[in-house]
């Protein structure tokens, strides 16, 4: 279940995070000509690019949200489009990302979108993260059964089983626990 983006007030300690990236944008504007890289901010603030990443993220989807709820959707659109071009640019170099957290986030990206009337866009986004709802929900599937089956359990299948091709459908099958008829 999608959960409602809210308006209450992030932890202390993301706040506290915030305000010590924010001075030290400020700081490194006064020093250097350009924009802080991440990199520039991490060494300042004495932690990992990806804690820095990670932040940056957490800002982006906590302003989508707010700007969801107090229905502008226009602005939580560029958030969470913002948090997809961050997320994916984490992928390209080899990070794994929280499908989780990307699953949800395309979702109130498709609402904006729909609130929007730009359904040529929602179902650009649905194609992506459709694929990925099927992945968890079929993760989901394995291991409740494989905590309810034994391996020696007899299983006897009746009718359909899957809608999936005969590979997928085997590969599925070898992942779950018990003797299958």
């Amino acid at each position: 279940m999608l959960r409602e983006p809210a308006l209450e007030l992030a932890p202390l300690h993301l706040y506290e995070k915030i305000n010590k990236l924010n001075k030290t944008k400020r700081l490194l504007r006064t020093t250097q000509e350009s924009e802080p890289t991440i990199e520039d901010l991490a060494e300042v603030m004495d932690m990992s690019v990806e804690k820095v990443e990670e932040l940056l993220i957490d800002i982006e989807m906590e302003k989508g949200a707010i700007l969801f709820q107090r229905g502008k959707y226009q602005e939580a659109l560029e958030k969470y489009k913002n948090f997809l071009r961050i997320d994916q640019k984490l992928l390209n170099r080899g990070r794994p990302i929280d499908k989780q957290t990307y699953i949800e986030y395309s979702l109130w990206l498709c609402q904006c979108l729909s609130q929007l009337k730009d359904y040529q866009s929602m179902q650009h986004y649905l194609v992506k993260v459709i694929p990925l709802i099927e992945e968890k929900k079929n993760e989901n599937m394995i291991k409740k059964w494989n905590n309810k089956m034994r391996p020696q359990d007899e299983i006897v299948i009746l009718g359909d089983f899957s809608m999936g091709k005969g590979v997928e459908t085997n590969e599925l099958l070898d992942r779950l626990n018990g003797i299958k008829f």
